[in-house]
């Protein structure tokens, strides 16, 4: 179970992490390809706001029924600890992915312990799932 937790927790970074670096490339690609003083600055002047969107989506990740593009794929789901049937509400759903700013202490006691800052905050466990 740790193993499929670590691939779909790295296939969500790896998907959010391209997207985010194909939009910034996509928005700044003038400025990349032809410098000049107008558009020199482009590139960081929407990093910030990109940056913001990026975060919210990745906060927002299991808000679809309790799974992540990578939980999707890896058959997992976000339940309530205390009720494994019950996705938990959107709210703790997000709540759950906020500790991810911090992600290598994340990956550690995912690592360790079976669970993230996240599910202990959220009070949630993720399971293996039949269906995709």
């Amino acid at each position: 179970m740790k193993t499929y937790r670590f691939l779909a927790f790295l296939l969500d970074h790896l998907i959010l992490s391209f997207v985010y670096s194909a939009v910034l490339i996509f928005l700044s690609w003038e400025s990349l390809i032809t410098p000049n003083e107008s558009n020199f600055n482009k590139p960081f002047e929407i990093f910030y706001p990109l940056l913001a969107v990026t975060l919210l989506t990745s906060f927002m990740k299991d808000i679809f029924n309790g799974r992540s593009i990578g939980k999707r794929i890896f058959k997992l789901a976000v339940r309530d600890a205390d009720n494994l049937n019950q996705v938990p509400n959107k709210f703790r759903l997000f709540i759950r992915n906020i500790p991810l700013v911090i992600w290598p202490l994340e990956i550690i006691l995912l690592l360790i312990i079976n669970k993230r800052i996240g599910d202990l905050i959220a009070r949630t466990q993720v399971i293996r799932t039949e269906h995709k």
